[in-house]
């Protein structure tokens, strides 16, 4: 019976949905200039330019789509088979749910990713943490920094394919042990 695979992948789609969920918060923060003491959404000219503005949309949109998808799975059952099959784990499914909100995570992540090194943009002359100078780094040799508007999907792909390569974050590993 597949009623252990549903629910560990029910468990992980409400954790990652979670994960992502802070993170888009952690968005808002950066972005405010209320709470940051950053420019408006990350750019030095806020009334020009839509700066991060609408990269927090597309995280709050991930993070909405997460919090449909991490509906459990497992709690829909149907008798099937002539009354034979009297409880279905709809593992597949659970499943099939938890690798888009892995994917949908992944990118708020790396939205978040974009936005911290925009935002260390505007204080190099602070001194960082030797990792997070690692990471900006290593972020920098993909995206240039934000100046004025642009299409920004490349950027967030960008962003994405470094944190899913475990070979392009081992520069990071010592500061992550």
């Amino acid at each position: 019976h597949g009623q252990s695979v549903a629910l560990a992948a029910d468990g992980l789609a409400i954790a990652m949905a979670e994960i992502g969920s802070i993170a888009e918060r952690r968005l808002d923060r950066l972005i405010n200039p209320h709470v940051s003491d950053l420019p408006a959404f990350l750019v030095s000219q806020p009334g020009v330019n839509s700066g991060m503005m609408i990269t927090q949309y597309v995280a709050a949109s991930l993070c909405a789509q997460n919090r449909q998808l991490a509906q459990p799975a497992v709690l829909d059952n149907y008798v099937t088979s002539a009354l034979q099959e009297d409880h279905l784990s709809l593992g597949t499914n659970a499943a099939l749910k938890l690798l888009q909100v892995l994917e949908n995570a992944t990118q708020v992540l790396a939205i978040e990713y974009l936005l911290a090194a925009q935002a260390f943009e505007f204080h190099k002359a602070k001194h960082f943490g030797a990792g997070t100078q690692v990471a900006w780094r290593l972020l920098r040799e993909h995206v240039a920094p934000y100046d004025q508007d642009r299409w920004l999907a490349p950027e967030i792909a960008k962003s994405a394919a470094i944190l899913k390569d475990p070979h392009a974050l081992q520069p990071l590993a010592a500061y992550l042990a």
